[in-house]
C-alpha cells in the first residue's frame, strides 16, 4: 500500500489503489493518505487497516481519502483534516438489493436504520455497534413504466482509536438518490454505518 516509507515507519499513500475484499493494510508504524491518494474497494466490499504501535497515527490530509468500506481501522490517534475524506455514499448493497430493500412495486426507499418511505425497506441492523449496509431503493418493474433507477445503500465505516479522533475533514455513508425517468422516481437507497470507538473525540 506504500508509495513511499514503510509500515513500520510512516506509510505514506499518494496514489489511487483498491484493495482486496477483506484486505488488512497492518504494521506497526504509521498510516498516512496524503493529497491524490485514494483506498478503495468495490461497492460491497470491505477492507481494514491495522496499525499496533504503541503511539500509531492514521492520518488522511487534505486531498486524501478513503472510499473503500473500513471493517475496521485500529491506531492509537486518527485525524481527517480538513479537505481530507472518508465518503462511502452510495457503496452498501446495489439497488434493489439487500436485507431492506425497496419495493419494486412502489418505488419504495430502500430500509436500515428506519423503513424506507413508499413501501420501502424494513429496519435492520444495530442502533448502538452499526456494521451494515444501507440496503438499495426499489424500482417499478412494469414493462411501461419508464421509471429512472434506484439508488444504492451507504457503506460502512468503524474506526476504533484508543487516543484521540479528530475529524475536521468528511466522514460519510449516505445512500444514493434515486434517478428521475419519464413516469416516475426509483427509489432512494438507505444510509449505511459510521461506528467510531474513540478515548477522546474532537
Amino acid at each position: 500500500a506504500c508509495d513511499s516509507g514503510t509500515l513500520s515507519t510512516t506509510c505514506t499513500v499518494s496514489t489511487s489503489q483498491t484493495m482486496t475484499n477483506n484486505e488488512v493494510i497492518s504494521g506497526t508504524g504509521n498510516l498516512t493518505v496524503a493529497s491524490g491518494g485514494v483506498l478503495t474497494t468495490a461497492a460491497g466490499e470491505t477492507f481494514g487497516i491495522n496499525m499496533t504501535g504503541g503511539a500509531s497515527t492514521i492520518l488522511i490530509q487534505s486531498g486524501g481519502t478513503i472510499t473503500g468500506n473500513l471493517s475496521g481501522a485500529i491506531s492509537t490517534t486518527f485525524t481527517v483534516d480538513s479537505g481530507g475524506s472518508i465518503n462511502v455514499d452510495g457503496r452498501g448493497f446495489a439497488a434493489q438489493a439487500g436485507t431492506g430493500a425497496g419495493s419494486n412495486t412502489n418505488d419504495g426507499g430502500g430500509g436500515h436504520g428506519g423503513s424506507g418511505g413508499s413501501g420501502g425497506g424494513v429496519i435492520y441492523g444495530s442502533t448502538t455497534t452499526p456494521t451494515t449496509f444501507g440496503s438499495g431503493g426499489g424500482r417499478s418493474t412494469c414493462g411501461n413504466c419508464n421509471n429512472g433507477p434506484a439508488g444504492p445503500g451507504g457503506g460502512a465505516v468503524k474506526i476504533n482509536t484508543s487516543g484521540t479522533l479528530t475529524i475536521i475533514g468528511i466522514l460519510s455513508a449516505n445512500g444514493g438518490a434515486g434517478t428521475s425517468g419519464a413516469q416516475s422516481s426509483g427509489g432512494g437507497g438507505a444510509g449505511g454505518s459510521i461506528y467510531l470507538v474513540a478515548g477522546t473525540l474532537t
